[in-house]
């Protein structure tokens, strides 16, 4: 990856995130899994902590009241904060983008009621997405066999949206989402990069201290493959660890399986593989020397 954006100010700043989510956000994932009380105020106290500490909302504009990190920066700070699931709620990350798009496109009435209290985290948003004439009711959809989220289906009847409640001109819904999605994307991919870090870790660590049929994991020459590849390729470090752990690695006793479970689910909400690589096509065969990766 490019060191552009990553000066030394921004390096610095990054090991101070990254500090905050190794040594206070992953101790306290048993407790904010658990999505109750304790969970809360746990979450509460991470918040309030990283307020203190100067690392909240760092990539909000600072108009609005947030650290004013500019993009690129930020992209290194994420792929810290995508260490941990709960990072990005401990640092107030959460609401960014939603909180730029009402910076952008609301009116002061929407600003004063929504844009303050989403920047300092006391609330955070939802999103509904409607599919015309698809038949459903209210209630919270199992994926994958989890319920966290809370992935519903619902029915609108008769729902007319006031015109005060829209965000931006009527009928430039899909600009104004699309001016989301760019951004966005690009800030999941390094939280998962970030997780992809975490679960190499993982691997090392179990490698180095499992012993089995006559020596360690590590000093057998198809899990030292998986380590050299993971290193290379740190994108597939997460299936590689699964491998490494066998049937640990899809228990609760380690992160490792919420972390396949929740990065696999932008497999089909972030739309299907088929588009992304029909983008990316179009765009090399339009300039094949120019736009390959390794130009």
């Amino acid at each position: 990856m490019s060191t552009y954006g990553l000066t030394p100010e921004v390096r610095a700043l990054r090991e101070r995130v990254r500090r905050f989510i190794d040594e206070q956000v992953v101790p306290a994932e048993p407790v904010l899994a658990r999505d109750d009380a304790a969970a809360a105020e746990a979450a509460r106290r991470l918040k309030a902590q990283a307020k203190a500490e100067g690392l909240w909302a760092l990539g909000h504009p600072q108009e609005i009241g947030g650290g004013g990190v500019p993009f690129m920066p930020f992209v290194y700070l994420n792929e810290v904060i995508g260490r941990s699931h709960w990072g990005q709620v401990a640092v107030g990350s959460l609401s960014m983008q939603d909180s730029i798009m009402l910076h952008l496109y609301g009116t002061a009435e929407q600003k004063r009621r929504w844009l303050e209290p989403l920047v300092a985290g006391d609330i955070y948003p939802s999103v509904g997405l409607t599919e015309p004439e698809v038949a459903g009711s209210v209630r919270i959809v199992s994926t994958m066999g989890h319920t966290g989220g809370a992935h519903c289906e619902i029915r609108l009847s008769d729902v007319r949206v006031p015109r005060d409640h829209l965000l931006g001109g009527r009928g430039q819904g899909f600009i104004v989402a699309q001016k989301r999605l760019g951004p966005g994307r690009i800030f999941h991919c390094m939280r998962w990069l970030g997780q992809a870090q975490r679960a190499f870790e993982l691997m090392c660590a179990r490698a180095t201290t499992r012993f089995a049929h006559g020596s360690l994991l590590s000093e057998k020459g198809e899990i030292q493959r998986y380590v050299a590849e993971s290193a290379a390729e740190i994108q597939a470090a997460r299936l590689m660890t699964l491998q490494v752990h066998g049937a640990l690695g899809v228990t609760a006793d380690t992160p490792l399986e919420f972390m396949y479970r929740e990065a696999r689910y932008a497999r089909l909400y972030d739309g299907p593989d088929e588009v992304h690589r029909m983008v990316v096509a179009r765009r090399l065969l339009r300039d094949p020397c120019g736009a390959a990766p390794w130009a």
